[in-house]
C-alpha cells in the first residue's frame, strides 16, 4: 500500500495538552509542571532540578517536524527551552539532542524550531520547560507542532473482518459467488481489509493478528467484536499483548468467566481444539479494529 506524503497540523488542546508527559524530578511540592488556564507553566526550585513537558512523535526520513508557540521566562535567569530529541528506539527520553531555542524576553514572543526526520532515529522527543542548573519559571502556550511529508492517516488504523470454520482461519476480504438478487453480477463483495497480512494460531489458544508496523511512536489500542453471525452469541475475544507488529486474541464463553471446566486450556480462554469443534458447521466471524496517533 503507498501513501501519499502530506502536513499534519497538530493543535496541542490547551486543556489537557494532548496528555503531555511532565517531568519533575523532586514531586514532593519543589519544583513545578502543571497547565494554568490554557499555559504550560514550568518551574525549578533549585539548581539540580528538572521541570518540562514532552510530546513524542514519529518523524522518519523524508519527513520533518516543526515546532512553533509562544513562549516566555519568568525572571532573568529562567532558561526557558524548546528542544528536539531524535532517538532510534522508542524507549528514551531527552540526552539525543539536536537543536534548542531558548527564551531571552519576560513578555510573550512566537519561537520555533525545525528538524529533518531520519530513517536511523525515527522517534522524536519534543520538550518544553526548564533542565539547566538555575532557579526560575517559564511559560508556554499556543503550541502548534506542523509534521512535513508524513503519511496522511491520521490517525493510523489496522482492521479487517475474519472467521473461523472448521478450526481454520480466514480473512473475509474477497468478493465471493452468489445467487442473491441484492448481487445481480453474481459476486458478493466482502469486507475492507486495512493492513493486516495475516492471521493464524499461536500455541493452543492464541490467535496472532499481523498487520503492517504502525509507524508512531505509540502503542496502537485495540478492539475485537464476535459477531452474532450463525448465532454465535453467547461469546466474546478480548486482544492482548497489542505492539506496533500486532495483536494476539483469546476467545471466551461469556459465561465462563469464573469457571474454566468446559475450557481444554484450564483457562478462561477456549483452545484451538475447543473452537475447531464448535466451528465445524458453523463460522465464528471476528471484527478487528487497532489505531495509534501521532
Amino acid at each position: 500500500m503507498i501513501l501519499s506524503p502530506g502536513c499534519k497540523i497538530i493543535k496541542v488542546d490547551p486543556i489537557t495538552f494532548n496528555g503531555m508527559g511532565t517531568v519533575n524530578q523532586r514531586k514532593q511540592g519543589s519544583s513545578i509542571v502543571e497547565v494554568r488556564n490554557g499555559v504550560l507553566y514550568c518551574e525549578a526550585k533549585a539548581i539540580d532540578e528538572r521541570a518540562y513537558g514532552y510530546l513524542n512523535f514519529f518523524v522518519p526520513g523524508g519527513a520533518a517536524i516543526e515546532v512553533r508557540c509562544f513562549a516566555r521566562q519568568l525572571g532573568a535567569t529562567s532558561a526557558g527551552r524548546i528542544s528536539i530529541d531524535q532517538h532510534a528506539t522508542n524507549d528514551d527520553i531527552g540526552g539525543d539532542n539536536i537543536d534548542y531555542v531558548e527564551m531571552d524576553s519576560t513578555i510573550w514572543k512566537p519561537y520555533s524550531i525545525y528538524a529533518a526526520g531520519r530513517d536511523d532515529r525515527p522517534y522524536v522527543g519534543v520538550t518544553f520547560g526548564i533542565w539547566k542548573n538555575v532557579l526560575g519559571a517559564c511559560e508556554f502556550r499556543d503550541i502548534e507542532i506542523i509534521l512535513y511529508g508524513v503519511p496522511q492517516w491520521a490517525p493510523e488504523f489496522r482492521a479487517c473482518t475474519f472467521y473461523i470454520e472448521k478450526g481454520n482461519i480466514t480473512i473475509d476480504q474477497f468478493s465471493v459467488p452468489t445467487s442473491s438478487p441484492n448481487f445481480p453480477n453474481g459476486f458478493e463483495p466482502r469486507f475492507s481489509n486495512m493492513g493486516i497480512h495475516s492471521i493464524e494460531w499461536q500455541g493452543t489458544s492464541t490467535i496472532k493478528v499481523n498487520w503492517d508496523p504502525f509507524r508512531s511512536y505509540y502503542r496502537p489500542q485495540c478492539f475485537v467484536q464476535v459477531d452474532c453471525y450463525d448465532n454465535f452469541d453467547g461469546y466474546t475475544a478480548h486482544p492482548r499483548l497489542v505492539n506496533w507488529q500486532g495483536a494476539e486474541i483469546l476467545v471466551n464463553r461469556m459465561d465462563n468467566k469464573d469457571d474454566s471446566s468446559v475450557s481444554t486450556t484450564g483457562t478462561n480462554a477456549l483452545s484451538r481444539t475447543d473452537i475447531t469443534n464448535l466451528t465445524k458447521n458453523r463460522r465464528l466471524c471476528f471484527h478487528l479494529l487497532a489505531l495509534s496517533a501521532f
